[in-house]
């Protein structure tokens, strides 16, 4: 219907006034409009099914439908979908807390650490636990090295009444000179009160103290190359400042390859095995021994008389580099394989190597019954009491706040609807 013309059938009229559809028909480039009007007043006419003519000539129609609650079918809109999951519109929990819900929250969590607490002091408790300290056992006697079968004395016997005496005196020689002069290793002995039985699994550790393993230098002079064996001639500078010697590669190179552990340690009567003391991963894929032909192109360690039996592949040489982050820790030594160890006075054995004196350190050997918490530790469950005690303290006091300051109505829901 074009303009100044008069709509005078009423069946027109009410198809005109029943179109709410807006129709945007858009004409295409390439093709001119062949009559043109520009008239103020417009009717839009209701929408017609494409013409042959049309098609043809890619002319479109587009509808725009936009139904509240369902995202719009114009992918041209910007507007953001109106469901309530998009507009985070759906129910939810608000809960407002009063002092009475909070002391109840504190004292229910208060009591559960209490009950976890007394459970592990309980497990802790009943597990047995000896500690013997050889660091300035009384020399026994003067042993030979086992490779060379014979050994040299420097002195006399009572000039060393302690083997951390003896120690302290023979580090002064370097290892050609120690290995040229042969000299003799102390060895004492020192004794072990177990007061009752001891139930298998039953493990034994070395604890050393004022042992900074943690130490940044120390933590970070290490290859993992080198223990995987990879290329152990080439020079390694995160082994730094072991890493060569008189122009040659040290191997295995660093400060804690160097200052692995050396004690010989056992006690007579038990069945101490050293078997699957590594983690899985450190014996399965971390630590590998070199060819004998790759080792002759090195030398060891400033602190190693000789290579240590089975090389790298030695578990206790794999807990060793496990540093500890504290400067008092414990290695574990081994597993007893008896199923009891029966009540009584046992006889520690030590083959003393290892010098701690000069940095006021200290040596000690424990054996302890494990469960499944670990060995005995009293702190994790006094740990637990302390926390539960703490919670139903702070319950009490927000509980005596909320009555005492009740007429300020504190967690009225009031406040959260009005306007600051």
């Amino acid at each position: 219907i074009t303009s100044g013309q008069q709509v005078t059938s009423s069946k027109m009229a009410t198809e005109v006034t029943e179109v709410e559809v807006k129709v945007e028909t858009p004409v295409n480039e390439d093709t001119e409009p062949e009559n043109q009007q520009s008239n103020e007043d417009e009717v839009i006419e209701k929408p017609k099914k494409k013409t042959a003519v049309e098609e043809k000539s890619g002319v479109r129609r587009r509808f725009k439908i936009n139904v509240p609650g369902i995202i719009s079918t114009d992918k041209s809109s910007k507007k953001p979908p109106t469901y309530k999951w998009a507009q985070q519109q759906l129910p939810a929990c608000r809960p407002v807390y009063n002092g009475l819900h909070v002391f109840i929250i504190f004292t229910i969590i208060g009591v559960i650490f209490i009950i976890l607490g007394g459970v592990f002091l309980g497990i802790n408790v009943n597990l047995q636990e000896y500690r013997a300290t050889y660091t300035n056992c009384n020399t026994t006697a003067f042993v030979n090295d086992s490779v060379n079968g014979s050994c040299q004395l420097l002195g006399n016997e009572e000039d060393f009444p302690t083997c951390a005496d003896y120690v302290s005196n023979i580090s002064r020689f370097g290892r050609d000179q120690r290995n040229d002069m042969n000299l003799c290793l102390c060895y004492c002995e020192v004794t072990i009160d177990i007061e009752e039985d001891m139930t298998s699994p039953v493990y034994v550790y070395y604890e050393l103290n004022n042992y900074y393993q943690n130490h940044r230098r120390f933590v970070n002079s290490w290859s993992p190359r080198s223990l995987r064996a990879d290329d152990i001639t080439e020079e390694r500078t995160d082994c730094n400042p072991l890493r060569r010697s008189n122009g040659s590669t040290i191997f295995p190179c660093g400060l804690i390859a160097n200052s692995f552990f050396n004690d010989t340690l056992w006690i007579s009567g038990l069945d101490v095995s050293q078997e699957n003391i590594a983690w899985r991963t450190d014996r399965e894929t971390r630590f590998r021994n070199p060819s004998e032909e790759d080792r002759e192109d090195t030398i060891l360690p400033p602190n190693w008389l000789r290579y240590i039996d089975n090389g790298q592949r030695n578990e206790s040489y794999m807990v060793w580099f496990r540093v500890s982050a504290f400067p008092n820790f414990r290695k574990l030594l081994g597993r007893v394989e008896n199923d009891t160890v029966a009540a009584g006075t046992y006889t520690l054995n030590v083959v003393y190597n290892y010098p701690v004196v000069e940095f006021n350190g200290g040596k000690h050997f424990v054996i302890s019954e494990v469960s499944w918490l670990g060995t005995r530790n009293l702190f994790l469950g006094i740990d637990y009491i302390i926390v539960g005690g703490l919670s139903i303290i702070t319950g009490v006091v927000l509980l005596i706040v909320h009555f005492v300051f009740s007429k300020w109505k504190t967690s009225d829901k009031d406040f959260l609807q009005r306007e600051y």
